[in-house]
């Protein structure tokens, strides 16, 4: 739900992201963030969301995968798809990112999508 100070259900969405991990292809943190937003609400799908996250530097295009595939991931659990939900999550362990908040949060989900399987 969007409030006021133009957040989401309280998270502002310039705390969803961190301003390391912008692709290559964006110019600014906002960029990054405004893609994100645009994936969660169903502007754009999760091919061109991921092929977004696509850098030269093999260490940025890591660090931005990992977080798109939680974002992928979240959307589709959000729709209740929770096997393709689960295939997100798991790409994110390809990034090797761990120290990552969104590798952890994936890890939490994934772990969570077990306990209720």
């Amino acid at each position: 739900m969007k409030s006021e100070k133009g957040d989401i259900n309280g998270l502002s969405l310039s705390s969803i992201t961190s301003s390391n991990s912008i692709p290559a292809s964006y110019t600014t943190a906002a960029d990054w963030i405004s893609k994100i937003g645009r994936l969660l609400l169903g502007q754009i799908g999760k091919t061109e969301f991921v092929a977004g996250a696509v850098s030269s530097d093999v260490e940025m295009d890591r660090a931005s995968h990992c977080e798109a595939w939680y974002y992928a991931g979240m959307k589709h659990l959000l729709a209740g798809d929770k096997k393709t939900a689960a295939d997100c999550f798991d790409k994110r362990l390809g990034t090797q990112e761990s120290t990552f908040d969104e590798y952890m949060l994936a890890q939490a989900e994934l772990k969570s999508l077990e306990t209720t399987n």
